[in-house]
């Protein structure tokens, strides 16, 4: 951990926004495991959790200097979420769990994402966090394809001194193989956003080997789930992206093409998962997983609606993993994770209306949706320059508000991604856009032979 820690205190210390994107880039990258933990029901620190103590710390330092911060954007909606999520705890049942659950939302959502969006003051700045997402995930791309490769897992050998893995459990430094897929595929457009912008040709190539490592990343995460959410988060980019991004995908197309023609073993893995999106057969296991989703939801209802105070704040953070809820189902199909062998609830919003009731779900509904629906209004008014940014990213976000219906959230790494690129979508649509005409400019550029002030100032000042 101090290995980490020193360069990224040495960094801010040296420039602050390059080091504010250095962190970044490490919180959605580095795994959860890495931690100090005390015992005795106190909270553990996580690394995520010191690099954001240590950006607090420079954060508050600068902000003094500067005369006038920038107001982040939601964050009233973040506190009032907060605020039903202390009602829930106020109520819960399993007290521990939901006060670590109301920690871990206030430090690495609400105190992340305030830090990020009034440090994001210029578009370079915005450009050099997205830079360091798409290097870093591509980085977790790389680990995966070596874990695939030669079943290690190098970041659990580092930190946990054991790394041999399955090869059909490929996790890299996530904690699952599913919020790996996740991941991947919502640093995809992110990585075609920030080549679109790179002017140099080496670090295009870089950024170009990162983009094909993702694509196998979520292919290697072996689940429907991410392949799926790909697919319907990249669907703006061919629709409403500029030629050079359709171009790729039709590059893509056809290397997919060569891909399944040459690889047999790929063809099947495909064709299997596209079967098994709409498989049905409560007999096979896609199908018995397909209907465990949607009986989460009746599951949920059925639990809140035995008290009024339960329907509107549910039982409280993180109760779910306390809760016995073998009953409503058969061995085999769900519930109780000991019983079963499902590792999580696999359904985010199903989860959240049983820890958070109706009112918690309602509010972070309604906080999504206006992030979402903000940053496409940004999108239309923004310059063409943005306009291939603020796609991806909205594409980005789109995977991730699917993912909730699928899959249990639990990973701070893809919070901290999602938080850090709308942070970034929102902030680059509050910069003034203030352009100079050529005339403006041909003026500006006249020195006074009497001062040596600019013709178009002394202009002005008359």
């Amino acid at each position: 951990m101090a290995l980490i820690l020193v360069p990224v205190f040495r960094c801010l210390k040296r420039d602050y926004h390059a080091g504010l994107a250095l962190c970044v880039g490490l919180m959605v990258s580095m795994p959860d495991y890495l931690r100090l933990s005390f015992g005795g029901g106190i909270p553990e620190l996580t690394i995520h959790r010191l690099l954001l103590i240590v950006l607090l710390l420079f954060w508050v330092s600068v902000s003094r200097q500067v005369p006038s911060r920038p107001a982040a954007p939601f964050l009233r909606g973040l506190f009032i979420l907060g605020a039903t999520q202390l009602m829930s705890l106020l109520l819960s049942v399993y007290f521990s769990g939901s006060v670590k659950s109301f920690l871990a939302f206030a430090l690495e959502i609400v105190l992340f994402f305030m830090i990020v969006s009034t440090s994001l003051r210029e578009r370079e700045v915005i450009l050099k966090v997205l830079s360091a997402v798409a290097v870093a995930l591509g980085v977790v791309a790389v680990i995966a394809g070596i874990e695939r490769r030669w079943e290690i897992n190098l970041s659990q050998y580092l930190v946990l001194g054991n790394g041999d893995v399955n090869s059909e459990d490929i996790t890299s430094t996530y904690p699952h193989r599913i919020v790996l897929g996740y991941a991947m595929a919502m640093v995809v457009p992110v990585i075609l956003a920030v080549k679109d912008q790179e002017p140099r040709k080496k670090k295009r190539l870089v950024l170009w080997c990162l983009l094909l490592l993702a694509i196998a990343g979520c292919y290697f995460s072996n689940s429907r789930g991410p392949w799926s959410g790909l697919i319907i988060g990249t669907a703006p980019l061919i629709i409403f992206g500029s030629r050079d991004t359709k171009r790729v995908f039709v590059m893509f197309a056809l290397l997919a093409v060569l891909v399944l023609a040459v690889r047999p073993g790929v063809r099947e893995t495909l064709t299997a998962a596209i079967g098994s999106l709409t498989d049905k057969d409560e007999d096979s296991v896609k199908g018995n997983s397909y209907q465990y989703r949607w009986r989460l939801w009746h599951v949920a209802f059925a639990e809140i609606k035995k008290s009024p105070e339960r329907m509107l704040f549910g039982y409280g953070g993180l109760s779910t993993e306390t809760m016995d809820l073998s009953d409503y189902f058969e061995r085999g199909t769900g519930g109780n994770t000991a019983l079963t062998g499902f590792t999580s609830w696999d359904n985010q919003l199903a989860c959240d209306l049983i820890e958070l009731g109706f009112v918690g779900l309602a509010v972070e509904a309604g906080l999504y949706l206006g992030v979402l629906g903000t940053l496409v209004v940004i999108w239309f008014r923004s310059p063409a320059m943005d306009k291939s940014i603020l796609l991806a990213i909205i594409s980005a976000c789109t995977i991730y508000l699917y993912a909730q219906s699928n899959v249990y959230l639990f990973s701070p790494q893809l919070k901290c991604l999602f938080w850090g690129l709308a942070a970034c979508g929102l902030r680059l649509g509050q910069l003034k856009q203030a352009p100079v005409t050529a005339p403006e400019m041909e003026l500006s550029s006249l020195e006074s032979p009497l001062s040596g002030r600019s013709t178009l100032a002394m202009l002005r000042m008359t």
